[in-house]
C-alpha cells in the first residue's frame, strides 16, 4: 500500500478479492482455449511439466551429453561412438524421468478450484493477515499464469510444426 493513501480494511478486501477473481477468470479463459481443456489429468500433467521445466532446467540432467556434443563440435568426434552417445542420451532421459516422477508441482486444477472458492480474503480481520493471504494467492496465481502460457506456447509450436510438415517444410 502506498504511503499517505488511506484505505479501509473492507475496501482493501474487496479490491484484492476482485483482483484474485479476475485473474482466476482469465486463467480459466486461457485454459478453455487449450485442446486439452476438458481433460483434467492431461491439464495437471501439463502444469506439472511447466513447473518441472522452471525448477529443473534441461541442462541439469544432461551434462555428460553436453560434453559429448562439445567434443563432436570441436571436430574431435571420432572419440565419440554412436553407441556411447546413445547410452549417455538414454542416461540423461532416465535421470530426468526419475526426478519428474517424484516431482510435486505447485499448480494443479484442484488448487485452482480451491483458490477460486477461497473466502480467506473476505474473512480476514486485520491488514497484515489480509496482505499475507493476498501475497500467497498472488504467488500461486502468478505461477498458474506462467504455466498456462507455457502450455499454450507448447501447443502453438506443435501446431506450427505440424503445419510445416504438411506443407513439406
Amino acid at each position: 500500500m502506498l504511503e499517505n493513501i488511506s484505505i479501509t480494511l473492507p475496501e482493501a478486501q474487496v479490491a484484492l478479492h476482485d483482483d484474485v477473481t479476475k485473474r482466476v477468470a482469465a486463467i480459466e479463459v486461457n485454459i478453455s482455449k487449450l485442446p486439452i481443456r476438458d481433460n483434467i489429468p492431461n491439464l495437471d500433467e501439463g502444469l506439472k511439466l511447466a513447473d518441472f521445466s522452471d525448477e529443473h532446467p534441461t541442462g541439469k540432467f544432461n551434462e555428460k551429453l553436453r560434453e559429448l556434443n562439445y567434443i563432436i563440435g570441436r571436430a574431435d568426434g571420432s572419440t565419440v561412438t554412436h553407441r556411447k552417445y546413445r547410452a549417455v542420451e538414454a542416461g540423461a532421459r532416465r535421470r530426468t524421468q526419475n526426478v519428474f516422477r517424484n516431482f510435486k508441482p505447485d499448480c494443479s486444477m484442484e488448487l485452482l478450484q480451491r483458490i477460486k472458492s477461497s473466502t480467506k480474503l473476505e474473512t480476514t480481520t486485520d491488514e497484515p493477515t489480509l496482505l499475507s493471504t493476498y501475497y500467497e494467492l498472488d504467488s500461486k496465481l502468478s505461477r498458474f499464469e506462467k504455466s498456462i502460457e507455457q502450455i499454450s506456447n507448447a501447443f502453438d509450436v506443435a501446431l506450427q510444426n505440424e503445419i510445416d510438415l504438411r506443407r513439406g517444410k
